[in-house]
């Protein structure tokens, strides 16, 4: 059953001068927000039309399936509760789980290059193996390659919309919505039909933030909505990782000025894990159960050096202590197969 504290938190809200923070002020002083809310000194007439949008809105969410939240719910996200400022209500379809406090949201451009796909395929997967939940936005480019990826490999995400949770944007998402939302967690601190707008995605990029313990920048070009969420990020005191790109490139301009400013540059996950003080020692253990028999032994041995780290040809092929062409053909098959991917002229990664 609806917490009354959502409705009133709602009603608070919907009052023309009051942001987050002026209703979580009066929400402490008053001890609720139904007390906030009777408190004020607006006339009966505002107050009864307000009151009474917002029981339209909440009735046409619980209709339509959608949950809402606030800080006083128990579904309430534990990272949110620490900024609670940045969205005292929350839409939802899908459900939190306490592992979600251990959230990392990947952010960068929606016209990715095949570097920008590969790298955070490449990271995500890392991260989703230490059950790292996935923060992102669900829109084009690295959004959607980081929420699929999640997905891929049973990992946990969450997609925070820019627009209202009963709003699909971009529409070709759709499928994808559905599928994060059936397990995960989809969300938005905008009333439900809420379009998106120019005003509505910085909004969207703070809460993505609040989340999150920390973010993680993939190509971002120099006026990248994916900066405003790290500056967001740090604002509130959270970590920010980068990924470097190609110095020529115009996508990785916003990463490199803020590796230039103090952020991170990472090359690989472990290295955030251990920054967070998460484990990372899953990583080198392969997504491929080494004991399948379907796999040759010398298939398995490629893949124990790979899951330790291994990438380059020649390496291999003397860990292995197997012939240069054993080590070649043995590649080729598993990159057949889908359990490694060709990263170079020589060098080999797991999928």
């Amino acid at each position: 059953m609806l917490s009354d504290e959502v409705f009133y938190y709602l009603c608070l809200l919907r009052i023309n001068g009051l942001g987050g923070c002026r209703v979580m002020d009066l929400v402490k002083n008053n001890g609720t927000a139904r007390n906030a809310w009777e408190s004020l000194q607006s006339s009966t007439t505002i107050k009864d039309e307000i009151s009474n949008g917002v029981r339209r809105e909440i009735d046409k969410a619980q209709d339509l399936g959608f949950w809402l939240s606030c800080p006083a719910s128990y579904s309430f996200p534990l990272n949110l509760s620490y900024f609670p400022q940045v969205a005292p209500v929350i839409y939802g379809k899908g459900e939190f789980h306490i592992v979600d406090e251990q959230s990392l949201a990947v952010v960068g451009t929606r016209r990715l290059s095949d570097y920008g796909k590969e790298v955070t395929e490449f990271f995500v997967q890392g991260l989703i193996m230490a059950k790292v939940t996935i923060v992102s936005g669900l829109m084009r480019g690295i959004d959607t390659i980081a929420h699929r990826t999640a997905l891929k490999f049973g990992g946990r995400t969450i997609a925070v919309l820019g627009s209202g949770i009963n709003v699909i944007v971009p529409p070709e998402n759709s499928d994808l919505y559905h599928e994060i939302a059936k397990n995960d967690a989809v969300v938005s601190q905008f009333s439900l039909d809420t379009q998106p707008t120019k005003f509505t995605f910085p909004i969207r990029d703070e809460l993505i933030a609040a989340l999150s313990r920390a973010i993680l920048v993939i190509e971002a070009p120099e006026k990248s909505g994916a900066l405003l969420t790290a500056k967001f990020a740090l604002d509130q005191g959270k970590e920010v990782y980068v990924i470097p790109g190609e110095i020529f490139s115009q996508q990785s301009v916003g990463c490199h000025e803020l590796i230039k400013s103090g952020a991170r540059l990472v090359t690989k996950p472990e290295e955030i894990l251990e920054d967070l003080g998460l484990s990372s020692s899953v990583i080198s253990k392969s997504l491929v159960d080494l004991d399948n028999t379907d796999l040759t032994s010398e298939e398995k041995a490629i893949l124990s050096l790979l899951s330790e780290g291994v990438k380059e040809t020649n390496e291999l092929i003397r860990r292995a202590g197997l012939a240069t062409n054993i080590v070649s053909s043995t590649l080729a098959m598993l990159e057949i197969k889908g359990l490694v991917k060709q990263m170079g002229s020589s060098e080999y990664r797991l999928l």
